[in-house]
């Protein structure tokens, strides 16, 4: 990725000297147009939300007419992503720089990165008009699938006499829709569904007759079960079978969570067992839910207290700890925790830790004054000038070295002798 960046940075250098203002700046918001355009079919939000350019910088640097251009962080991912060359952005003829946004769209077809989330009613407006002058007249639905929607609402919404024409239209035609058009595979021949019911029933975990049954189109399951009961039935038998292996395995999972202490959460559960949700275990085993919640709630509850305990022994105890950082270490708990949880609690022990620093600090300041005084004695006695650097030389290795405090513990020992 570094490399890549290096490489369109060190191209967009070499063309620099070919780049004009104001012709640049607007040739990249043409270019940029095109782009949107061409490659999410002109949704501007879902191609910002795609590449995780903010939607304001990027709606900015599309309508407006001053030198609103996007950080060089933003367009060198947006290269990235599509595969292309920064200076395309600075291309003059449109149509090199509309087959470089070409091939990016297939880049993005490829990748299924795109998703359909916004479009402007004026560009929906327009399609559905087009869609009233199709041959042959396709359905409301059809069109919105084609569009990425799921549901016709979205159209509807933006042009309702649209709508209607086109279900008129289609209505006329005399086509039908998807669901009501005969499948070429419900009249398959009798081996032929007991050669696919018989490979389901192959497998460790067979297919559902139900689900065959809509993949070959049918409405339901009772056509299948009539035409080849037997092997139906087993499917159903071997399917209900795992499912009885399935629930007894995750029942033992669940007794087992219940010996631990302390209880496992629900996603350390699902870590264990990927089909195992909060869902199954309501459904299947309610009482095991119950009693496995129940445990856990016991256990917070109890470490909550303990923890209030530990802090209340750090609160009373002498010497204070000297740090938040011990407490938290002791503890075993994040700061953000204790707080949240023990917010008068941790705030004596605030004060506390603080004032024991204050206290020490006092006591190495007596014991330094009582020191210096010391050494001045010494040297005044072997007549020796008690200068800063002597007596700071002189100074055990734990004694504090604080320049102010030890200038004037030095005058006023000097004063003394």
């Amino acid at each position: 990725m570094a490399y890549r960046h290096a490489n369109a940075i060190g191209d967009l250098l070499a063309f620099a000297p070919h780049l004009t203002y104001p012709c640049s700046s607007q040739t990249f918001r043409s270019n940029l147009l095109d782009c949107v355009r061409i490659v999410s079919g002109d949704n501007i939000l879902s191609f910002a939300r795609i590449y995780g350019i903010p939607k304001s910088t990027f709606w900015l640097t599309i309508q407006s007419s001053g030198p609103n251009l996007m950080r060089i962080s933003m367009l060198l991912l947006i290269c990235n992503r599509l595969d292309i060359p920064a200076t395309a952005f600075f291309e003059i003829e449109r149509s090199k720089a509309i087959s470089r946004w070409e091939h990016a769209a297939l880049v993005v077809n490829d990748s299924n990165r795109m998703t359909t989330l916004f479009r402007r009613r004026e560009l929906l407006r327009h399609l559905l008009d087009e869609a009233t002058r199709e041959q042959p007249a396709p359905s409301l639905p059809e069109i919105a699938k084609r569009l990425g929607y799921k549901q016709t609402g979205r159209l509807t919404r933006v042009d309702p006499a649209l709508c209607l024409q086109i279900r008129s239209n289609f209505t006329q035609s005399g086509r039908k829709h998807a669901y009501r058009q005969p499948n070429e595979n419900v009249r398959s021949p009798k081996f032929d569904l007991r050669q696919i019911l018989e490979q389901s029933l192959s497998q460790d975990l067979p297919v559902p007759v139900k689900k065959i049954a809509t993949s070959l189109g049918y409405a339901d399951a009772r056509s299948l079960r009539e035409k080849c009961p037997t092997i139906c039935t087993a499917i159903s038998r071997k399917i209900a079978a795992r499912n009885r292996e399935d629930a007894m395995t995750l029942q033992k999972v669940i007794m087992e969570a219940l010996e631990e202490m302390p209880p496992p959460t629900l996603n350390e559960l699902k870590k264990r067992r990927g089909d195992l949700t909060s869902y199954n275990i309501k459904l299947y085993f309610p009482e095991l839910y119950k009693s496995l919640m129940e445990r856990r709630k016991m256990w917070q509850s109890d470490r909550i207290l303990g923890i209030r305990n530990q802090l209340e022994v750090m609160l009373a105890e002498f010497p204070a700890p000297s740090s938040l950082a011990q407490v938290e270490k002791r503890v075993g708990m994040h700061q953000a925790y204790l707080v949240k949880s023990f917010p008068e609690l941790y705030a004596a022990l605030i004060e506390r830790c603080l004032a024991s620093r204050r206290e020490a600090a006092s006591l190495q300041r007596a014991l330094l004054v009582e020191e210096v005084r010391t050494i001045v004695q010494d040297l005044s006695f072997q007549k020796k000038n008690a200068t800063f650097k002597l007596v700071r030389s002189l100074l055990r290795a734990d004694s504090i070295k604080d320049r102010a405090v030890l200038s004037t513990a030095i005058k006023a020992a000097k004063s003394q002798s």
